[in-house]
C-alpha cells in the first residue's frame, strides 16, 4: 500500500498531476495485541510458533531465537495482512503450552 504524508497531499509529481491521498484521514488501530502459541517439539527438539491471526508461523532451536525470529519477520508480514494495525504499537502475547504426555514420551 503506497503511503503519502499529508504535507504532500497538495504537491504536485512532474507531471502536473495531484498526487494520491492514501490513507489520509484513516488511523490505525494501535496497542492491538496478537497472540502467539509456542509449543516445544520435542521429537525435532525445536520451539515452533504459530499466529493464526498475522498469519506466521516459525521455529528456532532456542526460545530466544523463537522470539527474535518472530519478531524479524511479524511488522511485515502484519502490515501485508492486517493493514489497519499500526505495527510501531503492536504487542506479541506468546503463550507456551506445555503437556504431560510429550514429557511421559520423552522418558
Amino acid at each position: 500500500m503506497i503511503r503519502c504524508p499529508a504535507s504532500h497531499i497538495k504537491s504536485t509529481a512532474s507531471h502536473g498531476f495531484p498526487l494520491p491521498a492514501y490513507n489520509v484521514g484513516v488511523s490505525k488501530i494501535q496497542n492491538a495485541v496478537f497472540h502467539v502459541s509456542v509449543i516445544h517439539d520435542l521429537q525435532v527438539n525445536k520451539w515452533v510458533e504459530i499466529c493464526d491471526t498475522l498469519p506466521v508461523a516459525t521455529e528456532a532451536d532456542t526460545w530466544d531465537g523463537l522470539i527474535e525470529r518472530f519478531w524479524a519477520i511479524a511488522p511485515e508480514i502484519t502490515e501485508a495482512n492486517q493493514p489497519g494495525i499500526d505495527v510501531a504499537t503492536m504487542h506479541l502475547r506468546f503463550e507456551y503450552e506445555d503437556c504431560a504426555v510429550d514429557h511421559c514420551l520423552a522418558l
